[in-house]
C-alpha cells in the first residue's frame, strides 16, 4: 500500500536474532509534520483519510496494527505533495489466530505493549485476548482527537504517575470530551497556539470542530467498540462525508444510550435500585424451571449464532484473501492465469457447503451473493469459460439477490447490488444475446427507480450512466449515440459537483471518448466536434495518472460496498495508463481522417511509449502486447501516408 512502508527482506542473523529490512521513510511524525506545515483542518482531515485507508488494507489482510501514534505514522514530501507513511507493526497482532510474536498485551513486567494515550478499552484491559480490528479505529480516533485539538483525550503522563491501575481505569472509563470543549478549556495562550499551527483562530477553530468532528471523533473513541465504526474505511468515509458536506454517520446518541451511560456513571445507586427491582420480580417468579431452561436455551441459541457468523466471517476473509493473492502475486507470473483460476474455483467449493446453509440473515446472503460475484468477475478477468463459470456464479448471485430485494423492496444497496449483477453477467457475450439484452434492460430499470427515488445520490446517478453506456452493446446507431449522450451528461454533472472524485473524472474520459465513437451514425463524420471530445478524454485521463502517481487522494462519494462494483469503478494506475494511451490511438485516427499527419503521428508516439512501459512491467497482460503493436502499424501508416503527401505535394 503506498501508505505504508515496505519490508524488503527479512532473515536471521548468525547469532539467531531475526530482523527484516525496512524501507526508510524520511519524514516526521504527522502531528509534527501538520503544526510545522500550519496545515488547517481540512489539509489535516484529507492527510489522516489515508491513514485510515492504509490501516484498512492492513486490516484486510489479517493485521491489527496495535501501535497507532504519531511516531508511527511519519510523513515526507514527494514532489510537493504530502505522503504518510505508517510504520511500526512490530506488536501487529493477527485476526486469523496465527501468532505475529509470542508477547500478549502486557508482559511479565505490566509493562504495555503499546502507548497508553492511545490504547483502546479492550486494550487496556488485563487479558488483552479480545482484541479486533476496532481497537485500531479507536487509536485512529485518538489522533484525530490530536490533530484537530493538539491535545490527546486525557495527558498520558500525568495518568501514569498514579500508576497502571489509574491508567486502566481512565481509560475504560473516564468518558472523552468533545474535541472543541477540550479546546475551549485551554488557557488562552495555548489556544492562540493551537489555532496559529492550524492557521485560524481560536474562535474560528472552535466552529470548525465543533458539530461534525466532535461528533466523528467521539464516535471512533466509544468506550463500548460496538458503538465505534466498523471499519478504519468506514472512519475514513464520514471524514470525506465532512469534507464534502453531506450528512455524517456518527450521529447524536440515542435517550437509550444516554441512560446507559448515566447508570454507568451512578453504579452503586443504580445497582443498589436493581437489587430491590430484581428481588421483587424474583419474588413473582420463584425458581421456574421452565424459564431456567428456556433462558438457557436462549443464551445458547445466542452464542451458536455468534459463532456461526464468526465462522462466515473467517470463510469470507479466507476468500477475500485468496482473491487477493491471486490478483496480486500471480497476476504478471507466465502461465499462472489458469491457476488463478482453479484456485479461486476450489476456495469457493471449499466454503461452498458452509456458506449455503439456509439463513434467515440479510447480510449474510447478500455477502455470500458478492461473493459469487466476484468469484465470476475474477474468473472472467483471467479467461474462464463463461458458460460453464462466469455464468453460474452470476446466476446464482441473482437467485439470492432477487429474493433479498424481495423480502426487503426499499433496501437500495439490495436493489443496486441486483442491478450490478444482472450487468456483469452480460460481459463476455453476444451483444444479441436476447438473455444479455433483457439483463441490461432490467438493470436499467432498477437504477432508474433508485435515481428516481433520490436524484441526489452520486452513486445511482454513477450506476445509471453505467448501465446506459453498457445498453449501447447491441443497440442501433441511432440508440447508441441516444444512450451514450445521456451518459456523458450524467458524468459531466457528476465531476461538476465532485471534481476530485478519480473515479468519476475516468467515467468521463471514457464517455467523452464512447460518444466520440458514436457521433458518425447520427451526425455524419464531422472531424472537429470528435477531435474536442478526445482531446478533452485524453487531458481528462493525463490529469489523473499524475494524480494516482503522485498518490493523490481520491474522494470516493460515498462508501461502496459493493465487491464488484470497487472493482470495477475504482481506477489502477496501470489500466489508467492503458486508457490514456488508447485516447491516444482514437485521436489519432481522427487526425489521420483529416490528414494532420504531425498531429497523428505525434499522438500515435505518445501511445506507444506509454505501451511500451506497460508491457515491460505487466509481461503477462497479452492485451497491451496486442495493442503495442496495434500501435506501431498504426504508426507506420500514418508515416507513409505523411510521406505520400509529401511528395505529391
Amino acid at each position: 500500500h503506498p501508505n505504508i512502508a515496505k519490508v524488503f527482506a527479512a532473515g536471521v542473523t548468525d547469532q539467531g536474532r531475526p530482523y527484516f529490512v525496512m524501507e526508510l521513510v524520511k519524514g516526521i511524525p504527522i502531528t509534527r509534520y501538520c503544526d510545522e506545515k500550519q496545515l488547517p483542518p481540512r489539509e489535516r482531515l484529507k492527510l489522516f483519510a489515508q491513514v485510515c485507508q492504509a490501516i484498512q488494507h492492513a486490516h484486510q489482510k489479517g493485521i491489527i496494527h496495535r501501535d497507532i501514534k504519531p511516531s508511527n505514522v511519519l510523513v515526507a514530501d514527494h514532489e510537493g505533495t504530502p505522503v504518510p507513511k505508517v510504520i511500526d507493526f512490530g506488536i501487529a497482532k493477527a485476526m486469523t489466530g496465527q501468532q505475529l510474536t509470542d508477547k500478549t498485551l502486557f508482559t511479565a513486567f505490566e509493562q504495555f505493549l503499546g502507548t497508553p494515550a492511545y490504547m483502546s478499552p479492550e486494550q487496556a484491559s488485563h487479558s488483552g485476548l479480545d482484541i479486533d480490528t476496532r481497537s485500531d479505529v479507536y487509536s485512529l480516533g485518538v489522533l484525530l482527537y490530536e490533530l484537530l485539538t493538539g491535545r490527546t483525550p486525557f495527558d498520558a503522563r500525568e495518568v501514569l504517575a498514579r500508576g497502571l491501575d489509574e491508567v486502566r481505569r481512565v481509560i475504560r472509563e473516564v468518558e472523552t470530551q468533545r474535541p472543541s470543549t477540550r479546546l475551549s478549556t485551554l488557557a488562552v495562550e495555548e489556544q492562540a497556539i493551537v489555532a496559529r499551527h492550524r492557521r485560524s483562530e481560536p474562535t474560528r477553530l472552535l466552529g470548525l470542530i465543533r458539530g461534525d468532528l466532535d461528533w466523528i471523533a467521539l464516535k471512533a473513541l466509544e468506550k463500548d467498540r460496538r458503538r465505534r465504526y466498523e471499519t478504519a474505511n468506514g472512519f475514513a468515509m464520514d471524514i470525506f462525508r465532512h469534507l464534502n458536506n453531506e450528512p455524517v454517520v456518527a450521529r447524536p446518541p440515542s435517550n437509550l444510550y444516554r441512560f446507559q451511560k448515566l447508570v454507568r456513571r451512578n453504579k452503586v445507586a443504580f445497582g443498589t435500585g436493581v437489587a430491590v427491582f430484581l428481588a421483587l420480580v424474583l419474588g413473582l417468579i420463584g425458581t421456574s424451571v421452565g424459564f431456567m431452561r428456556a433462558e438457557k436455551e436462549r443464551r445458547l441459541a445466542k452464542t451458536n449464532q455468534q459463532l456461526a457468523q464468526e465462522n462466515f466471517a473467517h470463510a469470507r476473509a479466507a476468500v477475500a484473501d485468496l482473491l487477493a493473492v491471486s490478483d496480486e502475486d500471480l497476476f504478471d507470473l507466465p502461465g499462472m492465469h489458469s491457476l488463478r483460476v482453479k484456485l479461486m474455483r476450489r476456495t469457493i467449493d471449499r466454503y461452498k457447503s458452509f456458506l449455503e446453509r439456509p439463513s434467515a440473515d440479510v447480510s449474510t446472503r447478500a455477502e455470500l451473493a458478492r461473493l459469487y460475484v466476484r468469484y465470476g468477475f475474477t474468473s472472467r478477468q483471467v479467461g474462464a469459460d463463461h458458460k460453464s463459470v462466469v455464468l453460474p456464479a452470476y446466476q446464482a448471485a441473482i437467485a439470492i439477490q432477487q429474493q433479498l430485494v424481495r423480502e426487503q423492496p426499499k433496501n437500495r444497496t439490495l436493489r443496486a447490488d441486483l442491478a450490478w449483477t444482472f450487468m456483469l453477467s452480460t460481459w463476455g457475450v453476444d451483444n444479441r444475446d436476447a438473455d444479455s439484452v433483457k439483463a441490461r434492460s432490467k438493470a436499467i430499470v432498477l437504477f432508474e427507480a433508485l435515481v428516481q427515488e433520490n436524484p441526489s445520490d452520486p452513486l445511482a446517478r454513477a450506476d445509471l450512466a453505467w448501465a446506459l453506456v453498457e445498453k449501447t452493446w447491441g443497440a442501433t446507431e441511432a440508440e447508441k449515440y441516444a444512450l451514450s449522450k445521456r451518459a456523458l451528461a450524467i458524468r459531466e454533472q457528476l465531476v461538476k459537483e465532485f471534481p476530485s472524485s478519480a473515479e468519476f473524472r475516468r467515467d468521463l474520459a471514457f464517455s467523452l471518448q464512447r460518444h466520440a465513437r458514436d457521433w458518425d451514425s447520427a451526425l455524419g463524420d464531422n472531424g472537429a466536434p470528435k477531435l474536442d471530445l478526445l482531446t478533452r478524454a485524453i487531458a481528462l485521463r493525463t490529469e489523473l495518472v499524475k494524480d494516482l502517481e503522485q498518490g493523490v487522494p481520491e474522494i470516493w462519494v460515498p462508501v461502496r460496498p459493493r465487491d464488484s462494483e470497487a472493482l470495477l469503478l475504482r481506477p489502477s494506475l496501470m489500466w489508467s495508463k492503458r486508457d490514456l494511451a488508447n485516447g491516444c490511438v482514437a485521436a489519432a485516427d481522427e487526425h489521420a481522417k483529416l490528414e494532420s499527419w504531425p498531429e497523428a503521428i505525434a499522438l500515435c508516439e505518445r501511445a506507444i511509449e506509454i505501451y511500451r512501459r506497460l508491457t515491460e512491467q505487466n509481461p503477462s497482460v497479452q492485451k497491451f502486447n496486442d495493442e503495442l503493436r496495434d500501435s506501431e502499424k498504426r504508426l507506420s501508416e500514418f508515416i507513409k501516408a505523411k510521406a505520400t503527401k509529401s511528395a505529391g505535394g
